[in-house]
């Protein structure tokens, strides 16, 4: 039995908390740790994590540490990890309430356990040294190096990061754990599996669900609160960030809480009169306005490339140079005005709303008439012929996330352009014309690879 050597790293090296600070120096190893082992074996880090958000307990039979928001009390967390520890089962550390990862370091093996939503851990290995981090750059043990193909396909595919390519990093030899998922390194190797799948539960009513959601809502904003930090918020006029605005203000008990809304001068967008409206609904909220010039006439390559964080680059390839630019010089107006968290209401859409793939799965149960229905409904909506739509999601039906890869591959391969196929290729559009052969043939390789991977979890459509 032998202490694993480990790096347990952050997003970013500022005077924080660490857990080398809680586990001074892990020198009560067994006697009979190899020498080469001995002195090499650290259990630290170094973040901007807020100190509430890096809690460490110790156990006879290891240590753990929590890192985001878990609302386990310290006595249910102490019980859960006795209960690991004694039923070997570390993924129980990933079945608490809140939105967390959790690391937990044994004398013989060291556990990464990433909950269903929470911080994402990402580790490497290189001659016995298993690396871990909340950060693709950070778990780098050697000179980084970009990830081409990766790279290539989130510029390409929409939502590539997802099922696709979710255990890729932005650099060679990095990967990222799924929701769900745990990693074990011993002296033996690293393994990964996953201990729990998100699924939707068919028996929780959609009433059920929005109480839920409501309360999951207000105990982050709770949690985010707690910190006592400077808090802000986007106030786009849109019904995300608006409720999460308001349901802030709500639990600040008579503090004002700063909002901005971003617009570009001379471009009317709409959500004017909704901010105003929202705004004499609320006195507790400060807005302040953000001039957004038009990112796309001071951009250069040269200055995307030279982002002061490299890990985000992924992140803004995702959102498009121009996006990254607009969203780099919003964020740094937030920054200047002093505060230290920044509550959006990205993401909402993909939670509160759903997409027409729906009807896919209704035409493959036989439930025609509500295809029928809905379809005629959706391109009404989508001003657009219900004939097209029907079509597309009996094409869809008919078809698997294999043969949609392999089908794409085959067009990347072929001559390129554009045209309204059944693989991916009408959702890549002119985006791939501008690929060059090599990295045409780099992405087309990758998803011929995982076309023999990719499969749907069991209970979805």
């Amino acid at each position: 039995r032998c202490l694993i050597p480990v790096d347990v790293t952050g997003i970013d090296h500022l005077n924080m908390p660490s857990f080398s600070a809680a586990y001074p120096s892990l020198s009560e190893q067994p006697a009979n740790v190899p020498d080469a082992q001995k002195g090499g074996s650290n259990f630290c880090a170094s973040s901007e994590w807020p100190r509430e958000e890096l809690r460490t307990l110790d156990h006879p039979l290891g240590k753990v540490a929590v890192i985001g928001h878990c609302f386990a009390d310290d006595e249910v967390l102490r019980n859960t990890l006795e209960q690991a520890a004694a039923l070997n089962q570390p993924e129980l550390l990933g079945k608490l309430t809140g939105n967390y990862a959790a690391v937990f370091l044994e004398p013989h093996r060291l556990s990464a356990v990433s909950g269903l939503a929470g911080p994402s851990i990402y580790y490497s290995e290189s001659e016995g040294r298993t690396t871990i981090s909340t950060s693709p750059l950070s778990a780098t043990q050697s000179a980084p190096i970009p990830d081409v193909r990766y790279a290539t396909a989130r510029l390409i595919i929409p939502g590539a990061e997802g099922a696709l390519l979710g255990e890729h990093s932005s650099f060679s030899g990095v990967r990222r754990l799924l929701g769900g998922q745990m990693l074990q390194a011993t002296l033996h190797g690293n393994e990964v599996r996953t201990y729990e799948e998100l699924r939707p539960d068919p028996t929780v009513t959609l009433a059920e669900a929005a109480e839920r959601l409501r309360g999951a809502i207000g105990n982050a904003l709770a949690a985010r609160i707690g910190l006592g930090l400077p808090l802000s918020g986007d106030f786009s006029g849109g019904i995300d960030s608006s409720s999460i605005a308001f349901r802030t203000s709500e639990q600040m008990e008579g503090a004002t809480l700063p909002v901005f809304f971003s617009h570009r001068p001379g471009v009317n967008s709409g959500d004017e009169p909704y901010v105003e409206r929202y705004l004499r609904l609320n006195d507790k909220l400060a807005l302040q306005r953000v001039a957004a010039a038009d990112a796309s006439a001071q951009f250069s390559y040269q200055e995307f490339l030279d982002t002061p964080r490299p890990e985000d680059l992924a992140l803004a390839i995702n959102i498009s140079p121009n996006g990254w630019k607009y969203l780099d010089a919003y964020y740094r107006a937030v920054g200047s005005s002093g505060t230290r968290i920044h509550l959006t209401g990205d993401g909402g859409d993909e939670v509160l709303s759903v997409g027409t793939t729906y009807m896919a799965d209704l035409l493959r149960t036989n439930q025609l008439a509500r295809f029928a229905k809905e379809g005629i409904e959706w391109a009404r909506l989508n001003n657009t012929s219900p004939l097209k739509l029907w079509r597309r999601m009996a094409t869809l039906a008919a078809a698997n996330p294999s043969e949609i890869l392999r089908r794409t591959a085959q067009q990347l391969e072929g001559d390129r352009k554009w045209r309204d196929g059944n693989g991916l290729w009408k959702t890549l559009g002119l985006g791939a014309a501008w690929l060059t052969g090599s990295a045409c043939k780099e992405l087309a390789g990758l998803l011929h690879e995982r076309a023999d991977q990719v499969a749907l979890p069991e209970g979805f459509g």
